[in-house]
């Protein structure tokens, strides 16, 4: 859930520079380019962790959390913890969406497929008497009567030649697998639009009267909804902009302000991911651990669990059937490092009676949520933690 609500603000950020410094500017292939690239580097920033270099280390000390007892005849029941909800729903939501993201594109082909051919265009196929369109997907257009408007194919051939239709496709998928990221699709309608900027540039390129073909709508546009129609709105928006002179110099400067303030906010974010973690108040320690620390060190405060370590563990270890089998039981001793971030890692093994053990007591320790890092002296800092796990046999 946090990845989600990181990717959506720094989507919402990113949006929002193409709004000031790009939105109703003629640089239709770099907006087009500006768009596409955002809507991939908000959902790769979150996962982007740098190591920090201004950060003080932590004592060399080990906090050690009290033993959990695991034992071999009792009935372990994991239950679905409310993260695990959380992804199963976010997963069923992604499954539907793709559903119908497959049933969009299958409607849309076997249209194509029993459509009739009017003339090839080179690698292009036009149909004609679809009662669908005018508009394009891929490299076929068709068009909903007989008549083939000079105008409305050039416009068309525009949107084939760019190949705007794997755009749409990109962006549909990321809008199906991420879907809580609400900005995907404002940011994929505006693409919509400088597809259709792109487009009427090319038409209109060294013809007279374009703007009053855009106007007319006697033709009501019968498409689907992956597919590029002429009648896109908002039509007022295609007029100013065919209106809109395009210095080379004013493009150049536009283009270079938005890449450098583009450049400077995604600096700052993988900066502040990489070396700060905010809390709003002091963290607590873990669970009955003991807080270790010298007199030097009062502002050291241990990481704290988002959940019950005890309960966590011992709901979701399941003992060995081997290890039952053949009556291994012991004490089985892992320590790992909650990062400045709060993930669980490294987990490594001191002390097990068998290997089998261990890798129940890993896998589970890797299942664990995040915790709240510790701090030293206001700032998240990694530290290092030691858990015994006691399987027993009764």
């Amino acid at each position: 859930m946090l990845y989600f609500i990181q990717a959506t603000i720094y989507s919402a950020l990113f949006y929002g520079l193409y709004m000031l410094l790009l939105r109703g500017r003629v640089a239709h292939a770099y907006n087009r380019a500006y768009l596409l690239s955002i809507s991939a580097i908000s959902l790769l920033l979150p996962m982007v962790q740098l190591p920090s270099f201004a950060r003080s280390a932590m004592p060399a000390t080990v906090v050690t959390l009290p033993a959990i007892d695991i034992l071999g005849n009792a009935q372990h029941h994991a239950g679905i913890l409310p993260g695990q909800w959380l992804l199963y729903g976010y997963l069923a939501v992604a499954v539907a969406a793709l559903a119908v993201f497959a049933v969009q594109l299958v409607t849309c082909f076997r249209f194509l497929h029993g459509a009739h051919t009017a003339r090839h265009m080179g690698q292009v196929h036009v149909f004609i008497g679809t009662g669908r369109g005018p508009g394009s997907f891929g490299r076929y257009i068709f068009f909903p009567g007989e008549d083939l408007p000079v105008d409305i194919l050039r416009h068309e051939l525009a949107h084939v030649s760019h190949r705007h239709t794997a755009d749409v496709v990109y962006m549909r998928l990321l809008q199906c697998i991420f879907w809580p990221n609400v900005l995907l699709h404002i940011i994929f309608r505006e693409l919509k639009v400088v597809h259709e900027f792109q487009a009427d540039a090319s038409a209109a390129a060294g013809r007279e009267g374009y703007a009053h073909a855009l106007l007319h709508t006697v033709l009501h546009a019968h498409r689907f909804s992956l597919s590029h129609t002429f009648f896109h709105h908002p039509i007022k928006r295609r007029i100013i902009m065919l209106q809109t002179p395009s210095g080379r110099a004013m493009r150049r400067t536009t283009i270079a302000r938005s890449a450098i303030a583009t450049l400077l906010l995604t600096a700052s974010i993988i900066y502040l991911q990489g070396s700060t973690q905010l809390h709003a108040g002091p963290v607590p320690q873990a669970g009955k651990a003991k807080k270790v620390q010298k007199a030097a060190d009062e502002n050291v405060v241990p990481a704290k669990p988002s959940v019950d370590v005890a309960a966590f563990m011992g709901q979701n270890i399941k003992y060995p059937a081997v290890a039952k089998n053949k009556k291994i039981e012991g004490r089985v001793i892992v320590t790992f490092t909650v990062s400045e971030q709060g993930d669980v890692i490294s987990p490594v093994v001191k002390k097990t009676p068998d290997p089998l053990l261990a890798e129940e007591a890993i896998r589970v320790l890797k299942l664990m949520p995040k915790w709240d890092p510790a701090t030293k002296n206001g700032r998240a800092v990694a530290s290092e933690l030691c858990i015994p796990v006691v399987f027993r046999l009764q």
